[in-house]
């Protein structure tokens, strides 16, 4: 339903402008790759602050990632103004969404290739389209449409459904069995393994964690 990749590419110059301060010891580019994990997938700071990344950085990547999938929410259940949605309900979506992805396990192993390191980072993923489909089927049988004179009172009680059978959909999400996986290069930069091509990196992690195309 609602796709990482589209509200986290606008916001990467920041990562990619970067400066980490000094670390006792440099850790290894897999366990750098799965702190970016935590950090776009799960909006987790802590491990990343503890990398070397500025709190207020950290913090202000989640704030975005968070305040574009309000937007993205707004946008869906409004249907781009059409009817008007509680503000409540649109966070308590955010919520179930955010709360589904940390049930996601990553897992990460490098490899030495002259100057630099093959990071191969594997994880599950969850199918929300299948959910979003789900959560609107249910609706549409729940909510009869013969029932209504009145189309945004019939749209607005067709989204309050819909939106219950999605929250519940994203509570009762369980993780693929099968990880997806890809191959990153990461460089050495200001003295840690850091990605080559942020953009590419934090992409394909967003494509990560929804199910395969099933046309390739």
């Amino acid at each position: 339903m609602f796709h990482k990749k589209k509200y986290i590419l606008s916001f990467l110059f920041i990562l990619g402008l970067l400066f980490f301060t000094a670390c006792q010891k440099s850790p290894s580019a897999s366990s750098i790759a799965l702190n970016y994990y935590d950090l776009i997938i799960k909006q987790n700071t802590s491990d990343i602050i503890s990398l070397g990344m500025p709190a207020e950085t950290a913090e202000a990547i989640t704030s975005h990632i968070k305040e574009n999938l309000q937007t993205q929410i707004s946008e869906k259940l409004c249907m781009n103004g059409r009817i008007t949605i509680d503000q409540h309900k649109i966070l308590q979506v955010q919520e179930a969404y955010l709360a589904s992805l940390q049930k996601l396990q990553a897992t990460a192993s490098d490899q030495k290739e002259g100057d630099h390191y093959l990071v191969t980072l594997s994880t599950s993923y969850i199918d929300y389209a299948a959910i979003d489909e789900q959560a609107t089927s249910a609706a549409l049988k729940e909510v009869d449409i013969s029932q209504f004179t009145d189309e945004v009172l019939y749209l607005t009680t067709l989204t309050d459904a819909y939106i219950s059978y999605l929250i519940a959909g994203y509570q009762n999400a369980t993780p693929s069995q099968t990880f997806n996986e890809s191959t990153f290069i990461f460089t050495s930069q200001n003295g840690l393994w850091l990605p080559s091509d942020y953009d590419a990196f934090v992409a394909e992690l967003c494509n990560l964690v929804s199910p395969p195309d099933k046309a390739s």
